[in-house]
C-alpha cells in the first residue's frame, strides 16, 4: 500500500508512542467554534498520552515533516504556542535532517529534536516495534478513515460525535467530555448499521476509558466518603465543589427574584430543593466504577491503551483475540488490565443500552 511519506512518518511515531506506555492519535483537527460555521485552525500530527501510578496524565505533542523543506524553526515556535494551549507535558519535532545547531535551539526553548537518523535508533531499540497492529496498522485503517468519514457525514447526529471524538475532545473540560461521550455511546449503538459506526462506537469507548482516568485524577487525593458527592457535582454542574456549585445556583436565582421583584414588586420565596440539580441516573454506576478504578492505579491506567489494542485489532476486524500477543504487549498484570477494562465496558452496556454483542469477544477474554 503506498501512502504518503509524511502521512507514513505520522504513523511511525504512533506506533513507537504506544510502545512507550502512550495511547496515541494522528492528524487531529483543531477548530474554532467562535463563527457561524466551525473552522479548521490548525491540526495536531501526533498526540500521545499516558498516565502516571497517581493518574497524572502526560501529553506528548509530535510535529512531523518528511520532507528537507526550511521553517524547522517556525515549527518549533508554533509548537510552544500549542504546548501552552494543550498544557503539554512535552513537544517533538521529527524531521528528516535536523541541523546541529537548530537541534540546539530546540532543545534550548523545551522541544525535542529527532532526525530519521535517531527516530530509526528509538525504533530498533523498542520492543515489537516491527509490528504494525491495532489504531496504527495503517495499511488497513489509512484508507478506511476516509471512508469512515464519508459514512458518517451524512447522519448529523453521527458526524458530530465524529467531530467530537476527532478534535474536541482534546480541548474540552473533562465534565463535558465525560457526558458527551456517554450520550454519544447511547446514540451510536442506535445506529449500528455500518463498520463506520462500529468504529466510532470503539474510539469513544476508548476515549471515555481516558475521560474516566481524568476523573480518578481528579478523585484520588479525595477520601471514599468525599468522592461520590466529588463526581455527582461533576456530572449536574460541571464543577466537583458543591459549595461553588451552590453559590452559581443562588446567584442565579438571586437574579431572577430581583428581576421578578421589578416587575410585581414582591420578592419570591426560593425553597432550598431548587438549588439542587439531580444527577445523571448513571451516577452511582459511575462512583462505583470510579472507586474500582482508584483502588488499582497502576493497573487502570493501562485500560486505554489496552481497549486501543483489543478493539483495533480485533474486534472491528472481527478476530479472534490472540492472548499471547496481548501478554507480550502488556506482560504485566494482562488479566487485571483486562477485568478492569471489561469493567469499564460494563458501565457502557449497562447504562447506554449499547449490546453486549459489540464487545463479545473481550468480555469472553
Amino acid at each position: 500500500m503506498n501512502i504518503p511519506k509524511s502521512t507514513l512518518l505520522e504513523y511511525r511515531m504512533k506506533k513507537l508512542l504506544y510502545y512507550r506506555g502512550f495511547l496515541a492519535r494522528r492528524n487531529l483537527s483543531l477548530r474554532s467554534y467562535f463563527y457561524p460555521e466551525t473552522v479548521d485552525v490548525t491540526d495536531i500530527d501526533v498526540l500521545g498520552i499516558r498516565f502516571s501510578d497517581n493518574f497524572h496524565p502526560e501529553l506528548v505533542i509530535c510535529e512531523c515533516k518528511s520532507g528537507e523543506g526550511n521553517g524547522t524553526v517556525d515549527r518549533i515556535l508554533w509548537l510552544l504556542g500549542l504546548s501552552r494551549y494543550f498544557t503539554a507535558t512535552s513537544t517533538m519535532i521529527v524531521r528528516r535532517t535536523i541541523p546541529a545547531k537548530i537541534k540546539n535551539f530546540a532543545s534550548e526553548v523545551g522541544v525535542t529534536p529527532i532526525d530519521f537518523e535517531r527516530l530509526e535508533e528509538l525504533e530498533k531499540s523498542g520492543k515489537s516495534l516491527s509490528e504494525w497492529i491495532g489504531s496504527f496498522d495503517y495499511q488497513y485503517y489509512d484508507a478506511r478513515r476516509l471512508q469512515y468519514y464519508h459514512t458518517i457525514k451524512g447522519d448529523p447526529g453521527l458526524s458530530k460525535v465524529y467531530w467530537f471524538v476527532r478534535s474536541r475532545f482534546w480541548y474540552t473540560d473533562n465534565s463535558t467530555r465525560l457526558k458527551q461521550l456517554i450520550t454519544a455511546l447511547e446514540l451510536i449503538s442506535n445506529n449500528l448499521g455500518s463498520e463506520a459506526s462500529k468504529w466510532l462506537l470503539y474510539e469513544s469507548s476508548v476515549l471515555l476509558s481516558v475521560a474516566i482516568i481524568y476523573l480518578c485524577r481528579d478523585t484520588y487525593p479525595l477520601s471514599a466518603k468525599e468522592r461520590p458527592e466529588y463526581i455527582a457535582n461533576v456530572l449536574t454542574t460541571g464543577l466537583g465543589s458543591p459549595e461553588v456549585a451552590k453559590k452559581i445556583l443562588e446567584a442565579t436565582y438571586g437574579v431572577v427574584a430581583s428581576i421578578i421583584k421589578e416587575k410585581s414588586g414582591e420578592t419570591p420565596y426560593i425553597d432550598d430543593k431548587f438549588l439542587r440539580i439531580s444527577p445523571p441516573e448513571y451516577t452511582e454506576s459511575l462512583i462505583d466504577l470510579v472507586e474500582r478504578l482508584t483502588q488499582r492505579p497502576k493497573i487502570s491506567v493501562e485500560v486505554p491503551r489496552f481497549l486501543d489494542l483489543v478493539c483495533y485489532e480485533y474486534l472491528l476486524k472481527e478476530k479472534e483475540i490472540d492472548q499471547k500477543k496481548v501478554e507480550e504487549i502488556f506482560p504485566s498484570d494482562t488479566d487485571l488490565i483486562a477485568k478492569m477494562s471489561k469493567n469499564v465496558l460494563k458501565f457502557i452496556i449497562d447504562k447506554k443500552n449499547v449490546p453486549e454483542k459489540i464487545y463479545e469477544s473481550l468480555m469472553n477474554f
